[in-house]
C-alpha cells in the first residue's frame, strides 16, 4: 500500500462518531508516516470497499458485526478510533493489538494510549493511569477536563470485554490473518501479543517502540 497513491480527499460515507466507543494514540514526539497504511495492509481483509484514503480508513468484520473509523489527526500527532457495532470491544481489541505490533517495530517510539469518556470524547483519560488506580484501588477517576466523576471498572469494561477468552481471539486471528504469511507477515507474532496482552486483559500502554523503522 504506497500512501502517496491514496486519495487525498476522505469519501463521503456516514458513521456516527458521537455514539462510538472512540481511543487516541497520541504520539509525544512524532507519530510515522508508515503506522496507518501499514495498518490498512494488515487488516487489508477488513476495509470496506474503496474507504482508505492518505489521512484514514473505515474497516469492518462480520464476525464482530462491528467496523471501525481510524484517522490521523497529522497537527495533534495522533490516531483517533471509533468503533461501531455489536461486538465493538473486541474489535477494538483487535485493532489495539495489531497498532501495538506495528510500534514495536520502531525504536523509541513513545506512546500514550488514551481512554475517551463516552459523554464527553474530548475529555481523556490515560489508559495506564486508569490501572494502576484500579489496581490502587480506586473505584473512581476525575479526568481533567471533565465535569463529573468516572467509575474505572465502567470505563475499562466499555473498551474491555471478559466473555471471550485469549484463546478465542487467537482462533479468531487465525482464520482471518494467518494467510498474510504467505506475504511476509508474522502473524503468530501477532497471535502471541494477542494473547499476552488480553491475558493481562489489556493493562498497561506499550512504550517500547521509535523513530527508526527495523528492516
Amino acid at each position: 500500500l504506497v500512501p502517496n497513491l491514496l486519495d487525498v480527499q476522505q469519501p463521503r460515507f456516514e458513521f456516527n462518531q458521537s455514539q462510538a466507543l472512540k481511543f487516541v494514540f497520541d504520539y509525544l514526539d512524532f507519530l510515522p508516516a508508515s503506522v496507518l497504511p501499514r495498518l490498512m495492509v494488515k487488516m487489508h481483509r477488513d476495509l470496506s470497499g474503496e474507504l482508505g484514503w492518505r489521512t484514514g480508513c473505515v474497516i469492518s468484520n462480520e464476525d464482530f458485526q462491528a467496523r471501525a473509523l481510524i484517522k490521523l489527526d497529522e497537527f495533534h500527532n495522533r490516531l483517533e478510533v471509533w468503533v461501531e457495532g455489536e461486538q465493538r470491544r473486541e474489535y477494538f481489541s483487535v485493532i489495539q493489538t495489531v497498532l501495538r505490533w506495528i510500534h514495536k517495530d520502531f525504536e523509541s517510539l513513545k506512546v500514550k494510549e488514551l481512554v475517551c469518556m463516552p459523554d464527553q470524547q474530548q475529555v481523556t483519560e490515560q489508559l495506564e493511569h486508569l490501572y494502576r488506580q484500579e489496581a490502587a484501588g480506586h473505584k473512581t477517576c476525575w479526568p481533567s477536563g471533565a465535569d463529573h466523576q468516572y467509575l474505572i471498572e465502567e470505563l475499562l469494561g466499555s473498551y474491555y470485554s471478559k466473555d471471550w477468552s485469549p484463546e478465542e481471539y487467537q482462533d479468531f486471528w487465525k482464520r482471518q490473518n494467518l494467510e498474510q504469511n504467505k506475504s511476509g507477515e508474522k502473524g503468530w507474532q501477532v497471535i502471541h501479543q494477542l494473547s499476552e496482552t488480553l491475558g493481562r486483559f489489556t493493562g498497561g500502554v506499550m512504550q517500547g517502540a521509535g523513530m527508526i523503522e527495523k528492516g
